[in-house]
């Protein structure tokens, strides 16, 4: 990562050598496309670069890692922030399945409880969205409001095209002396409706982990998730916030683990929390000899639900047991017995 921060990989050099030949063309002519129309890709992390336009984002492509074993795909994540200026448009030129098609939905429908996508973790069913003035209920609340599109045929990477030519055309007209926060181009209809502003509001002030906790806990949660806290700062891992009620911990410049608080994608008060570790790093089973702890990590293997814009493996192995598709270790509202194995598995982090 660090080499990568130096050089600024250009995306034509880092395509997996796995990535079918016909794949491979339409990253490289997709790249080149945005080149020579002033949205530049430019490496941002791992294996994303980002294209801005008018000093805002427009387009993010995400690549597998460069390993065998990873899927052979790729992702285009459109950041259409003004298309509400522009929504008949879309629908005339026949655009707008490009969009509608790639919704992530609950796997409980419309308002249906049950548990989430985490082991563990609670749900209370999808919501409903107005996008393209078209009413869709049972969205995932945690999905993303830009537009991901996986592995684009070419026909569909046409019509990204224009859909990036008429944002384009949109920010040109925008008055830029205006600055604005793109808060998501879906609409909450009035029976989900969420307030999206605490994410600016908690940017500004880098609330107190504990101030939030109190705030959306309380009884046995509440205490647990204090508990755990006062353990990281008596350790010299202080929470630092990352995110609306989201705050990452780290231990001498490296990254242990996250806290994050009520259910992601929305700020309703849930008496809900979590702790979150990247799974990588985790394979060998020694690194955990306690059995029962094994079965506490396993039994909190998130699968992937491509709720996010990351590119799982497959295949992964966790304490010596294999996993397809699996996402991040997640302890939700963790008991006694799951906090003190998180606590191991932050040692385990931390190589001690």
């Amino acid at each position: 990562m660090s080499e990568q921060k130096k050089t600024k990989p250009i995306i034509e050099d880092n395509i997996p050598e796995y990535i079918d030949e016909s794949i491979k063309k339409s990253i490289q002519d997709f790249a080149a496309y945005l080149r020579e129309n002033k949205m530049q890709p430019v490496w941002n992390h791992g294996q994303e670069w980002w294209s801005s336009y008018k000093g805002e984002v427009i387009c993010v492509i995400q690549l597998p890692l460069p390993v065998n074993g990873y899927e052979n795909t790729w992702l285009v994540n459109l950041h259409l922030c003004h298309i509400n200026q522009y929504e008949e448009l879309v629908t005339n030129e026949g655009l707008q399945n490009i969009i509608l098609d790639n919704e992530i939905y609950c796997v409980h429908g419309s308002d249906k409880l049950g548990v989430g996508c985490s082991p563990n973790s609670p749900c209370i069913g999808g919501e409903t969205r107005t996008i393209l003035n078209k009413e869709i209920k049972g969205i995932c609340r945690r999905s993303s409001k830009s537009t991901r599109i996986w592995t684009p045929d070419q026909v569909t990477l046409d019509g990204i095209k224009r859909l990036l030519e008429i944002e384009k055309k949109a920010r040109d007209e925008e008055n830029l002396s205006e600055k604005k926060i793109w808060l998501g181009y879906a609409q909450i209809s009035e029976q989900n409706e969420r307030d999206p502003y605490p994410y600016v509001e908690q940017k500004n002030t880098r609330p107190k982990i504990e101030d939030v906790a109190c705030e959306f806990l309380d009884g046995e949660k509440l205490k647990n998730a204090l508990n755990f806290v006062a353990y990281l700062r008596t350790n010299k891992m202080s929470p630092v916030w990352a995110s609306w009620n989201h705050w990452r911990i780290s231990s001498k410049g490296r990254g242990v683990c996250s806290v994050k608080i009520g259910l992601p994608g929305f700020s309703s008060r849930y008496n809900a929390w979590r702790i979150e570790f990247q799974s990588s790093g985790f394979d060998d089973e020694k690194l955990l000899p306690d059995e029962r702890l094994k079965e506490i990590v396993w039994a909190n293997v998130k699968n992937c639900k491509h709720c996010a814009n990351c590119i799982p493996t497959p295949c992964k192995t966790i304490l010596g047991k294999e996993f397809e598709r699996s996402c991040n270790i997640e302890f939700w509202n963790p008991g006694i017995e799951e906090i003190e194995c998180a606590k191991q598995v932050i040692q385990v982090r931390l190589g001690l």
